[in-house]
C-alpha cells in the first residue's frame, strides 16, 4: 500500500496510481541532486582544494628560503618572514579545515542520500529525521567559507611578503 505524504507532513494511507508516480519522481530528483552535489564535494572540491593548498604552502615556503637566501642584502627579514611563516601556517590550517568541513558535508549527504532511498522504498516520511539531517546541512554550510577565507589570508601574506623583499632588493 502506498503512503502519501499530506501538506502538514503527516502520512496516510492513498492510491498508488498517479499519486505513487508523481511522488517517485519527486523523490528520484531529491536523490540525483543529493548524488550529484555529494559527487561535487569529494570529487572536484576535494582535489582542488589538495592542488590549491599545496600551492599556497610551496609559494610561501619559496618566498622563505629566498628570504633567507637574500638575507645579507635585506635590512629587515623579520616583517617577510613572519609574512611567510604565516602564509606557511595558513595553508596548511586551510587545507585542515576544507578536509573537515567536507568530510563532514560528505557524512550529512550520505545520510540525507539514504533516507531519501528509504523513503523512496517505503514512501514513509519521517519529517523529524529529514529535518535533523537538513539543519547538520546547514550548520555544514555556515562554515564553507572558513577554508577559502584562511587560503586567501595565506595568498596575501604572501604577496604582501614577497612585495617587501622586493621593495629591498
Amino acid at each position: 500500500m502506498y503512503k502519501a505524504r499530506s501538506d502538514n507532513g503527516t502520512v496516510h494511507p492513498g492510491d498508488a496510481s498517479l499519486q505513487g508516480a508523481d511522488e517517485y519522481r519527486r523523490v528520484s530528483y531529491r536523490l540525483e541532486r543529493y548524488e550529484k552535489h555529494l559527487d561535487l564535494c569529494v570529487d572536484q572540491v576535494t582535489s582542488l582544494s589538495k592542488w590549491l593548498s599545496f600551492s599556497l604552502f610551496a609559494v610561501n615556503s619559496v618566498g622563505l628560503l629566498t628570504l633567507l637566501n637574500q638575507s645579507q642584502s635585506i635590512t629587515n627579514i623579520q616583517t617577510p618572514g613572519i609574512l611567510f611563516i604565516s602564509g606557511i601556517i595558513f595553508s596548511l590550517l586551510s587545507a585542515t579545515i576544507n578536509q573537515d568541513v567536507y568530510n563532514r558535508a560528505a557524512t550529512h549527504l550520505h545520510s540525507m542520500i539514504d533516507y531519501w532511498h528509504e523513503y523512496q522504498i517505503t514512501y514513509t516520511h519521517d519529517a523529524e529525521q529529514h529535518d535533523q539531517i537538513a539543519a547538520k546541512l546547514t550548520n555544514i554550510n555556515r562554515y564553507m567559507w572558513l577554508g577559502p577565507t584562511t587560503g586567501w589570508i595565506s595568498g596575501l601574506a604572501f604577496v604582501i611578503g614577497a612585495l617587501i623583499v622586493g621593495l629591498y632588493l
